[in-house]
């Protein structure tokens, strides 16, 4: 195994070049920070062998989410929050929701779509750990665009809090969507 540490979006690094082509590609939670996701996946893909395939997962944050029990509001208002500030930095927080149109953009053959997330009972304190943490990460975004005030993201934040200490009969972490895709043949 060989690490290429390089930009996607700029010129392919010499070192893929030299080890390419490759059998498969993969991304989590980056095609959704691209201000143009069918370029980004396009050079993700450029690499892949003929019939090579390519796996992203985006998050859904737009739209509803399903209903932990107890039910956490806050959690849905931190999704909102998450893709208004995607927005204002013209990014493409919505990807998961336009896979197709972004496969046939780039290229690469879709083969499937689907939705999945994590499901948890009980002690939950990790994914809301981690709801918290995402909110401290977007607070300064937020605060500059008008998004949402100090006073709104602490509340949220405390409510966050509060909710480590639940027992939940089912905690629904964020779903994502997987598009599975495949290289061309050659022409």
């Amino acid at each position: 195994m060989r690490l290429v540490h390089a930009n996607v979006n700029a010129d392919a690094p010499q070192e893929c070049v030299e080890v390419g082509p490759f059998d498969a590609a993969y991304c989590r939670s980056f095609l959704s920070h691209q201000p143009d996701p069918a370029a980004t996946l396009r050079r993700i893909a450029a690499p892949l062998r003929p019939g090579g395939y390519l796996v992203a997962h985006e998050p859904l944050v737009d739209g509803p989410q399903p209903r932990s029990e107890p039910h956490v509001a806050q959690s849905e208002l931190l999704l909102r929050w998450i893709r208004d500030a995607g927005l204002r930095h013209r990014r493409s927080p919505d990807a998961s929701r336009h896979f197709h149109t972004i496969a046939r953009q780039a290229g690469p053959r879709e083969v499937s779509q689907r939705v999945f997330g994590q499901v948890e009972s009980e002690d939950s304190r990790l994914a809301i750990q981690g709801q918290r943490d995402a909110l401290v990460a977007i607070r300064p975004v937020l605060l500059r665009h008008g998004l949402a005030t100090e006073g709104e993201i602490d509340v949220v934040l405390d409510r966050l809090a509060e909710a480590e200490r639940l027992q939940f009969e089912v905690h629904f972490a964020i779903l994502y969507v997987e598009l599975v895709a495949q290289a061309p043949p050659p022409q």
